[in-house]
């Protein structure tokens, strides 16, 4: 089972367009960066939001469909697991029905203050996700 999912509007800016015409390659890791830590903003309550800050380590990103300046995007996110300072989330981008985009990526959660790799307390994995899947 997997944590509550977190939907979020995409807005194209001119600038992600590139000269075929379509969103950049790139441009879809910041909208994971946004819509992973918009997921986290959301569910994990002010005191970790304070306490944690992430990086990423790993994107898996596989493209299926172009997106343009005026389309209409969602990204949904939604945490996979947690292991010891490791998140997991799964990012689909979409437009409608249609899957552009398909992200799997893994974060490390650091101190706020130390910025050094930190594990996640058991009551904050608990908001995410059930206690079965956290490990």
């Amino acid at each position: 089972m997997n944590s509550t999912s977190l939907a979020q509007p995409i807005k194209i800016e001119t600038a992600d367009i590139d000269f075929m015409g379509h969103v950049n390659n790139a441009i879809y890791l910041t909208w994971v960066q946004n819509a992973v830590i918009a997921h986290w903003e959301r569910f994990a309550g002010s005191d970790a939001v304070a306490a944690h800050r992430w990086v990423a380590l790993k994107h898996e990103i596989t493209y299926r469909k172009a997106a343009f300046l005026d389309d209409q995007l969602l990204a949904t996110t939604v945490l996979e697991r947690v292991r010891r300072e490791s998140a997991f989330y799964d990012t689909v981008i979409s437009r409608g029905k249609e899957v552009l985009a398909h992200v799997k990526s893994r974060w490390c959660c650091l101190d706020a203050v130390t910025l050094r790799p930190i594990r996640l307390a058991d009551d904050i994995v608990k908001r995410f996700l059930p206690p079965k899947t956290a490990a």
